[in-house]
């Protein structure tokens, strides 16, 4: 099926990291109902599978496996749209957090990220193309009892801002989009999490779509909140 669809007439080809649930599966739904053919990668796909009828092409990826992901992004045809929303948190107050906890989250937000855009990039040869890393508020702003995320998540930033020169001679858009606290399975771990007033994951994904549909338009920093604002104690 992956080769076949690759042969297909040409359409806009979309790949997005982390598209087993939230914003990701979110994001890859709504462009294949777009119309795009897009390439999901997630570590595992078995919560999404049990009743999608999407036309996402599933691959499992360990994006902390560079040769993984090198073979992966090998077999792809041209890249229009990069979207990077793999990731997870650790919930724990500063002097609780472990060195495994800060390693863990670089791998996933930092290298993993990395090692997908180095090897998306060379296939980002459309001028309408971009790429796009779904960050957080927590990379740019203290939030209290996530130590490990938000050290990640700022260099997930700083990644992000360094790629924007080559991209940009390439004539690839880029964002960054900054999110606060959006009510999907990362809070799974935290039993008295209230999700009450956290953002929608569809409608997050709706207007991440708007930067992605217009290329007329570059958006280097998207910011998106709550109504109530970041929500730190949750």
């Amino acid at each position: 099926m992956w080769n076949r669809l690759m042969e297909s007439k040409r359409r806009r080809n979309c790949v997005v990291v982390g598209a087993s649930s939230g914003i990701g599966q979110e994001i890859a739904q709504q462009l294949v109902q777009e119309g795009s053919r897009v390439f999901g990668f997630a570590r595992r796909f078995e919560q999404a599978e049990k009743n999608d009828d999407s036309k996402v092409v599933k691959k499992r990826l360990d994006v902390t496996d560079k040769r993984a992901v090198a073979e992966a992004f090998q077999a792809l045809p041209e890249i229009d749209v990069f979207v990077y929303s793999a990731g997870g948190a650790f919930f724990t107050e500063a002097m609780e957090t472990s060195l495994e906890d800060i390693d863990a989250m670089w791998k996933v937000h930092v290298s993993g990220a990395w090692s997908c855009f180095k090897n998306a990039f060379p296939k980002m040869v459309n001028e309408k193309s971009i790429a796009l890393v779904i960050g957080s508020i927590a990379g740019t702003t203290y939030t209290p009892g996530c130590l490990a995320y938000s050290m990640a998540k700022t260099a997930q930033r700083v990644l992000w801002e360094h790629i924007v020169d080559p991209c940009r001679k390439r004539g690839i858009r880029t964002t960054h989009v900054a999110l606060g606290a959006v009510d999907t399975p990362l809070w799974d771990s935290m039993k008295n999490a209230s999700r009450i007033d956290m953002l929608n994951a569809k409608d997050v994904a709706q207007t991440i779509l708007k930067c992605i549909d217009e290329p007329s338009l570059h958006v280097p920093e998207l910011t998106i909140l709550p109504k109530k604002g970041i929500l730190e104690e949750i």
